[in-house]
């Protein structure tokens, strides 16, 4: 399992806890109280022109669920060019540019941005600004905030472990920002990484306001140019195509084959793209969710499957469905601009918002996790790999494997059904009318 698959599958685990669904529930954020009402701080504004940084007045009002737990704070200061009160969500750095104020977040593996919650006119009298925003947002939350927040992944434009606490650590570690500046569009910043003493320098393209898109226009690594990678790179997936036992009988297939993965973001608090499967013989590309561990080739499309547990009480198959089928005619070139012109109609509240919308069925491998199957070195229960697979006649056969005990199992599904007929466990048939299942099929959307 890719740890991209692993993140994904853990983030389904946490997402399907009952029978809400994740969108639904993330739509309904906990009620914030002030924490700490107005007061006075300072902010630092990214002067353009390579002109520094220049400390500048502003105020500040914190946000929680309770006295005790900060979760967000509001920041009002004056664009140094307009004039205007700007009310944003707190930021390391602040930015004036063309469309309005801009907050970044910087010291991460990812540049975070967004623009203002609200500008009010320099004329206004600032009590009464003050009061306009709250009046905006009478409660206001982090969740109201996701469609202006940005994230720009820095990961792939630097070397590998430039991000960590050390190579082969599992850890990121906070960077030092040794300088920042803001010309024409472009802001530019250089990180260090403390424990390494690494440099590398970035320059984003912030007047780009497409949601799909590579805004890392330039990167340098240790001083020495880094390689910015495309829109869209190439990756390597397994796809099952289906067979049938006839007649005429042709065998089902896993081909590693070579697909489109975005590397761009699409906005919100988490990082998601597309993963495009050439079908030759429907003569279509299809566009998944990426983070998928393999792809199913059928009559009805492309698919995409990641294992998962609920509640660690079972595991499951999730389903996925394409967002968009797209002729190949045209070469991928024509088909990756249908995609992303469709994109940008889209509002995706954050990954859980655009996994789930694909989400077709989750599918109930009816494999009981009190078996020795499911057991790892701490007694705890593992999560299985799959070691083979077939498709034929619509029944997906998936071989798994425990990585730590060496245990297998073996589920059949009626893909048409959706359902599990059959399922083996450690050797040991499973009873499946005994079985209890907890199946979740979504209507496609």
């Amino acid at each position: 399992m890719t740890r991209f698959a692993f993140y994904l599958a853990a983030l389904l685990a946490l997402s399907f806890a009952g029978p809400q669904t994740a969108g639904a529930a993330a739509s309904i954020p906990p009620p914030e109280i002030i924490v700490k009402p107005w007061h006075n701080i300072t902010a630092e504004i990214v002067l353009p022109e390579n002109a520094g940084i220049k400390e500048i007045p502003a105020r500040e009002q914190d946000y929680g669920t309770s006295p005790s737990r900060l979760e967000f704070a509001v920041v009002a200061l004056r664009d140094p060019n307009t004039k205007k009160l700007c009310f944003l969500n707190r930021n390391t750095y602040y930015l004036s540019t063309p469309t309005g104020m801009v907050g970044i977040g910087l010291g991460g593996s990812a540049l975070g941005y967004m623009t203002s919650l609200l500008e009010v006119d320099g004329s206004v009298d600032e009590g009464d600004a003050t009061t306009a925003f709250e009046r905006k947002f009478p409660n206001p939350s982090m969740f109201e905030y996701v469609e202006l927040y940005r994230r720009v992944d820095l990961r792939a434009a630097a070397p590998e472990w430039f991000f960590f606490e050390a190579p082969m650590a599992s850890n990121e570690i906070a960077m030092t920002v040794t300088s920042v500046d803001y010309t024409n569009g472009i802001l530019h910043f250089d990180l260090q990484n403390p424990n390494s003493k690494q440099t590398a320098s970035f320059w984003v393209d912030l007047s780009n306001q497409k949601k799909f898109s590579q805004k890392v226009i330039r990167a340098t690594a240790d001083g020495q140019p880094f390689p910015i990678p495309p829109a869209w790179r190439d990756k390597s997936v397994k796809l099952l195509s289906a067979g049938t036992k006839g007649p005429p009988a042709h065998p089902s297939h896993t081909d590693t084959i070579t697909a489109k993965a975005s590397y761009t973001m699409l906005g919100g608090i988490r990082p998601y793209g597309f993963v495009a499967i050439e079908a030759p013989t429907a003569k279509q590309f299809y566009f998944v969710p990426d983070g998928m561990e393999f792809f199913l080739a059928t009559d009805d499309g492309v698919f995409g499957c990641v294992l998962s547990f609920r509640d660690s009480s079972d595991e499951h198959l999730n389903l996925f469905k394409c967002y968009l089928a797209v002729s190949n005619n045209g070469g991928f070139t024509a088909a990756a601009d249908q995609i992303e012109k469709w994109a940008e109609t889209q509002k995706f509240d954050d990954q859980i918002d655009f996994v789930e919308r694909s989400l077709m069925t989750r599918l109930d491998l009816r494999l009981p996790t009190s078996s020795p199957l499911f057991a790892d070195r701490a007694g705890k229960i593992a999560w299985l790999v799959v070691k083979d697979m077939d498709l034929t006649d619509g029944i997906l056969q998936l071989d798994l494997n425990n990585v730590y005990n060496g245990k297998t199992g073996t589920v059949w599904i009626d893909l048409k059904a959706r359902k599990t007929i059959r399922a083996i466990a450690d050797g040991q048939e499973v009873d499946l009318a005994a079985t209890p299942t907890t199946e979740t099929v979504s209507p496609a959307k």
